[in-house]
């Protein structure tokens, strides 16, 4: 016998078959090397690299309860252990710490951790587990710690962690929904019913499947919270709201596209951040206005597209006292950006320096004034747009005349014809024959049907005829006040009369136009008022008479 023994508080133990000590001491209290009442100081138990049977301690706990009543910490790593039956540990009262990590458990039957009421700390990380139940972690009321990173989880239970109301770190891992859901999805308010109040540290990840978390805090958290997620397209802009005492934040591997204030807006506590992006990022700089109580902020592998929104960040984290700012992998002066073509990268510190001239602003104030020009043109046309044609060719025309005021101008024409082309048989039979044909003097007139040059605008053929002729004979008829064209033509001649203030504009009337009907024509009843108008039909009658 060793009486050093019952001072013994370490056991550990490495057989092929830890079920054959079992087996041996449940059947023999005289072993040659020990005696199991002779362990009763016994506070930690390390067994690793054994086959453990289900209902292994389950019998330890109903022959030998004195064996376990001060063990404080049993560590069954990298044990074969299958599953954990129901009460299994019934008879470890003052347990507090239990690592099952690396041992093939593929099932947690319901209470299978009743009586471990003191345990504070469960390892569970890299076994089989897929399924979690409602009541697998039931009378685990002190549990602080419970780490199930590793496992292939697809399916929790509602409120399946409901019970672990002193609960603080929470590590999940990963997440390995059927591959049939297209998003994982996960409420915090589903599997823990009411959040515990102690909660501060989580971890969450789905791998590289797409993740949207989502965060109902019905409870009032009593201290600040770490929160690690990795994982694809978590939907950052909702799932941190209301999280008011967050102090640390982890984002690793999260497929982002751009950081803005909604993501921050409630994280008045937090103090570290920590951000490792899986793709290249636009980070505005609303991002930080919330963070006041922000300390450390840790970049990893940080990739930015070129883009004048992410330059604040060389300033800010250069000339920022109050906030320390720590780049890794590449560092600022390492960092590149993505240009538009997906392709090419460039120095990010020297394209930020591109940004200084805010080119935004100056798209902005020349958009702004083509819109403004474009209005004022639009309104002009709509309103004025009778006018603005022919005050163009009028300027255009006086700007000539004044060109060649000192010199003799030579004009193509002597008489500029404006007549409507439904009266243009009468020109041609009338008008025409007695002008140009019968002299002396034999006039050179101008008519639009046979001297508009072909291809010019129409108003500027009228324009340039006016111009280039002596004089302008208006022929009224119906038809002429019933025409826009003749109308222009009439403007037109009635401006230059206007600018170079001399006889250049003859009326006759070729039929008998009521008052009435001229009245409605405004500029032609003032001419007629003013000027001496010839009336084709009187001089013809009287004519006849003197014949």
């Amino acid at each position: 016998m060793i009486p050093q023994l019952q001072e013994l508080k370490i056991l550990n133990v490495c057989l092929k078959d830890i079920s054959e000590v079992v087996c041996r001491l449940a059947k023999a209290k005289s072993l040659k090397l020990f005696k199991l009442e002779e362990y009763e100081n016994l506070t930690i138990v390390n067994i690793i690299k054994n086959v453990l049977r289900p209902n292994d301690f389950l019998s330890l706990c109903s022959s030998f309860p004195q064996t376990v009543k001060s063990l404080s910490v049993m560590i069954l790593s990298t044990n074969n252990i299958d599953k954990i039956i129901s009460h299994q540990f019934l008879c470890f009262a003052v347990l507090e710490i239990l690592d099952l990590s690396i041992s093939n458990i593929s099932n947690i039957e319901d209470l299978a951790f009743i009586g471990l009421h003191k345990l504070k700390e469960l390892n569970l990380c890299s076994n089989k587990l897929s399924y979690i139940y409602l009541h697998a972690f039931s009378g685990l009321y002190e549990l602080m710690v419970l780490d199930l990173q590793g496992n292939p989880i697809i399916h929790i239970e509602p409120e399946s962690f409901g019970h672990l109301i002193n609960l603080s770190a929470f590590l999940l891992g990963d997440l390995n929904f059927p591959p049939d859901v297209p998003l994982i999805t996960l409420h915090f308010s589903d599997i823990f019913g009411i959040i515990p109040y102690n909660l501060s540290n989580i971890f969450i990840s789905s791998g590289l499947r797409p993740m949207q978390l989502v965060i109902r805090n019905n409870a009032t958290l009593g201290q600040g919270l770490n929160f690690h997620i990795k994982g694809k397209y978590p939907n950052l802009a909702t799932m941190f709201h209301n999280l008011t005492k967050l102090q640390m934040l982890i984002l690793t591997n999260c497929r982002m596209f751009f950081l803005d204030g909604s993501l921050t807006k409630d994280l008045n506590a937090l103090t570290s951040l920590v951000l490792m992006s899986k793709d290249n990022v636009n980070v505005l700089q609303n991002l930080v206005e919330h963070l006041t109580s922000l300390k450390y902020r840790h970049l990893l592998g940080l990739g930015l597209y070129c883009n004048c929104d992410n330059a604040w960040l060389v300033s800010w984290a250069k000339d920022n006292r109050k906030v320390q700012v720590a780049m890794f992998r590449p560092t600022m002066k390492e960092l590149q950006c993505l240009t538009d073509n997906g392709i090419d990268h460039l120095n990010f510190v020297d394209y930020s320096k591109t940004c200084s001239f805010d080119i935004e602003f100056v798209f902005f104030t020349s958009t702004s004034a083509f819109l403004c020009i474009f209005i004022i043109v639009v309104l002009s046309y709509k309103f004025a747009g009778q006018y603005i044609a022919p005050f163009y060719h009028i300027a255009s025309g006086w700007l000539r005349e004044a060109l060649h005021v000192n010199s003799k101008h030579q004009y193509r024409y002597d008489v500029f014809v404006s007549y409507s082309g439904k009266d243009e048989h009468w020109v041609m039979e009338e008008l025409l024959p007695n002008l140009e044909q019968r002299g002396p003097p034999f006039l050179r007139l101008c008519l639009h049907s046979r001297d508009f040059q072909l291809g010019q605008d129409i108003v500027e053929n009228i324009t340039d005829s006016i111009y280039a002729s002596r004089r302008t004979l208006c022929l009224i008829s119906r038809n002429y006040l019933g025409s826009n064209w003749c109308s222009l033509e009439m403007q037109l001649a009635t401006y230059r009369l206007q600018v170079e203030h001399r006889d250049i504009l003859i009326l006759v009337f070729i039929e008998m136009i009521p008052s009435r009907l001229l009245s409605s024509h405004h500029r032609l009843a003032r001419l007629v008022k003013t000027r001496t108008y010839l009336d084709w039909l009187w001089c013809k009658l009287s004519s006849n008479k003197t014949n």
